[in-house]
């Protein structure tokens, strides 16, 4: 059966309710497909959401956006219209008992874990 655009009515699968299948799914409704989302948890998010645990709240992983993406930063702000925060904030990652910088910056990594290490993190 045609649609009022005279494509094919079909469902898409979409395995996951991560931040990446709940763009997927978004973007297929946006074609006028029908997104069928399957998801084993009991929470969507993927590794950008929150658990509860005896009382504790855990991220699985990191709740940044950072993107360099004109039109992507666009996007997501209009998904969210208005709720989210701007915060600065620096990362660091605890290597060789030291903070190194995260984004990696060649000089401090060199300083702080030495030569053969950081040839190893350009390599890699």
């Amino acid at each position: 059966m045609a649609n009022d655009n005279g494509r094919a009515d079909e469902s898409v699968a979409v395995l996951g309710a991560g931040i990446t299948g709940l763009t997927a799914a978004y973007f297929l409704q946006q074609q006028r497909r029908s997104p069928v989302v399957i998801e084993r948890d009991k929470q969507v998010g993927g590794l950008a959401k929150t658990i509860e645990h005896k009382g504790f709240k855990f991220d699985l992983g990191g709740h940044r956006f950072l993107t360099s993406n004109a039109d992507l930063e666009q996007f997501v702000k209009n998904l969210l219209n208005n709720r989210y925060l701007i915060v600065n904030r620096t990362s660091n990652i605890y290597l060789n008992h030291r903070y190194v910088k995260y984004p990696l910056q060649p000089f401090d990594a060199f300083r702080k874990v030495g030569y053969k290490q950081s040839l190893f993190f350009l390599y890699d």
